[in-house]
C-alpha cells in the first residue's frame, strides 16, 4: 500500500520491509567484535577510492560513502555495488578514515580538503553515512561542503546507547562538546531539509527493542533536531538474541533497503517512497546484482611517515575459474586433517581480485587484495570443465545467493561420516551452504555436474583437487601442481 511521507518527514512503520527472520553473518560479526575490543588500534591513514560510473560518457554527480567506527571502506562493499547499479551515472567515492586516534570532526576536515583537491564538481553530491559516518557527513556540511543531500543509516545523532563508554563512541556522546556544537551549527541547521535519517529496531527472543543494539531509534532518526527531509524505521526479526547485530546489518542494503530508495529518490528529485512494495523491490534488487564491483582507482593521503602503501597482488586467474585455498589456520586445520588434503576452502573467481564464496559469515563477495584477502591458493581453470557461457551462468547463480547463510552443521555431518564410514546422516539445509556445496550447486545450475551421483552437501574442497592439471617431475612421478597461482 502506497503512502505519503508524514508532515514531520517520518514514514509510518507500516512501510517496513515485510517480516523476515535475519540469519547468517556470524563470522564477520565476531571478527568485527574482536577488532572493536582491541585496546590499542593502529592509526589508519586517510584513503580515497573512486569507482567510475558504468556509463563513463555521461557522468552526472557523485556519491560519497562514509563508514562507521572501527570499520573501513570495504565494510560498505555491498552498498557501493548496489548503488552502482541503481545510480549508474554517478561516481562513487569510497573513503577510509581513522576512527580511533582522530576525532570525527578532524576526519571530516581532512576528507573535505582531500575531496576538494580532486578538482571535481561537488555541488551534486549525495553523502551516505553509516553509523559514525553519518556524523562525519553532517560535519563536512557544517564545515562548508555543499552537498545535495545526506543519507544517514543507524547514525547516533543524539549519541549511542549510554553503556557504550569505550573511546571511539565517547566522542559521539550527546554530552560531548563537538556534538553539541554540530547540532547548533547554522550550516547544519540549514541543511536539515536535505537530511534523510534511517533507523533500525528489532524483535528477538527477549522481545521488542526500540534500538538497533548500539543506537536508539530516536537518536538514529534525529528526533531532537526537528523537521528533516525524511525519516524511516526498518524492523528486523530474530529467533535468538540479537545484541548488536541489527546495527551491524544497517550497512547491508538487503536488510536496510530504505538506503537505496532514499538515494534513488534524491537522484530523481522526488520524495522517498518508503512503502512496503517499494522497499521489497529494493531489497530483492540488492540480492541480484551479479557483476563484480568496478575496478577501483585509488590513492592514499597520510601525514604519518609510518604509513605504508599496500603492495599490489598479482592474481593470474580468469573470470569463472575455481580457487582452491591452502595454508589453513585455526579451526580450518581440522578440515585438512579429516580430508587428508592441503586444501580447506574453494570459491568462484569473478575477476579483478573478487571471489564469491560461502564462508562462516555467509555467502559473500570478497576482495582478495583487501584486508580480508588471501594469496595462498591455486587456480583450477574453468576450461575445459566449464565453457565460458557456463562459467558466467555459474557466477550469476552464485551472486544471486549473496546474503544466504553458512551451514556449519553440514561440515559437522561430513566429519562424522568420514570418522564412521558406516554412518549415513540424512541432513540437508535450505539457503545455507558449505563452500564445497556452494561451488558444486553453482556448477550444476550452469549445466555441469562435477561429481555425478554425489550429494552436493557432502562435497569438500579436497574433492576439487582432482581437477588440477597434472605435471611430471624429473623423476617421473606424477604430482598435483597448480597451473597458475595467486602467490
Amino acid at each position: 500500500m502506497k503512502h505519503s511521507t508524514a508532515p514531520d518527514g517520518r514514514a509510518p512503520l507500516d512501510g517496513s520491509v515485510p517480516r523476515e527472520i535475519v540469519r547468517g553473518g556470524g563470522g564477520a560479526k565476531r571478527a568485527f567484535l574482536r577488532t572493536s575490543l582491541r585496546l590499542l588500534h593502529r592509526r589508519v591513514p586517510l584513503h580515497v577510492a573512486q569507482v567510475p560510473p558504468s556509463n563513463a560518457v555521461a557522468v552526472h554527480g557523485d556519491i560519497v560513502l562514509l563508514h562507521g567506527w572501527g570499520l573501513d571502506a570495504g565494510s560498505l562493499e555491498l552498498l557501493a555495488a548496489a548503488l552502482g547499479r541503481v545510480c549508474p551515472h554517478r561516481r562513487i567515492w569510497r573513503v577510509t578514515y581513522d576512527t580511533n586516534w582522530t576525532t570525527w570532526e578532524h576526519s571530516a576536515a581532512e576528507l573535505l580538503g582531500e575531496l576538494r583537491a580532486q578538482n571535481a564538481e561537488w555541488h551534486d553530491t549525495i553523502l551516505v553515512g553509516y553509523s559514525m559516518g553519518g556524523i562525519v557527513a553532517r560535519s563536512m556540511v557544517a564545515q562548508g561542503f555543499d552537498a545535495r543531500a545526506i543519507v544517514t543509516m543507524c547514525s547516533p545523532h543524539n549519541g549511542p546507547l549510554p553503556y557504550l563508554l569505550f573511546p571511539g563512541p565517547r566522542s559521539l556522546s550527546r554530552h560531548n562538546a563537538m556534538m553539541r556544537a554540530l547540532t547548533q551549527n547554522p550550516r547544519d541547521i540549514a541543511a536539515r531539509t536535505k537530511l534523510h535519517c534511517l533507523a533500525i529496531k528489532y524483535k528477538d527472543a527477549l522481545g521488542w527493542h526500540a534500538y538497533d543494539g548500539l543506537v536508539n531509534e530516536s537518536s538514529a532518526l534525529a528526533e531532537h533536531m526537528g523537521h528533516v527531509g525524511s525519516r524511516h524505521t526498518t524492523v528486523l526479526h530474530y529467533t535468538n538474541t540479537a545484541w548488536y547485530d541489527p546495527h551491524w546489518r544497517g550497512k547491508d542494503p538487503y536488510y536496510l533497503p530504505a538506503s537505496l530508495e532514499a538515494v534513488v529518490a534524491i537522484d530523481e528529485s522526488r520524495p522517498p517512497d518508503y512503502s512496503a512494495d517499494s522497499l521489497r523491490a529494493m531489497r530483492d534488487f540488492s540480492r541480484k546484482f551479479t557483476a563484480p564491483p568496478p575496478t577501483v582507482t585509488s590513492h592514499t593521503v597520510s601525514s604519518h611517515k609510518s604509513a605504508k602503501r599496500p603492495k599490489a597482488q598479482a592474481i593470474v586467474a580468469q573470470r569463472g575459474d575455481l580457487l582452491l585455498f591452502t595454508r589453513a589456520v585455526g579451526l580450518n586445520r581440522l578440515i585438512t586433517w579429516f580430508t587428508r588434503s592441503p586444501f580447506y576452502h574453494v570459491g568462484l573467481y569473478e575477476g579483478d581480485g573478487w571471489i564469491v564464496e560461502a564462508r562462516p559469515r555467509g555467502v559473500v563477495r570478497r576482495n582478495l587484495r583487501g584486508p580480508d584477502g588471501d594469496r595462498h591458493f591455486v587456480v583450477i581453470p574453468h576450461e575445459p570443465l566449464l565453457a565460458d557461457t557456463q562459467a558466467e551462468a555459474a557466477l550469476v547463480w552464485a551472486a544471486s545467493q549473496l546474503g544466504d547463510g553458512y551451514d556449519p552443521l553440514d561440515v559437522a555431518v561430513i566429519v562424522l561420516e568420514r570418522l564412521f564410514t558406516s554412518l549415513t546422516i540424512n541432513y540437508t539445509s535450505k539457503n545455507k551452504y558449505s563452500c564445497g556445496e556452494f561451488v558444486t550447486r553453482a556448477m550444476r545450475d550452469a549445466g555441469v555436474d562435477p561429481f555425478p551421483g554425489r550429494v552436493a552437501d557432502r562435497v569438500v574442497p579436497a574433492d576439487f583437487e582432482r581437477f588440477l592439471r597434472r605435471k611430471r617431475r624429473k623423476g617421473g612421478r606424477g604430482t598435483n601442481s597448480p597451473s597458475v597461482s595467486g602467490q
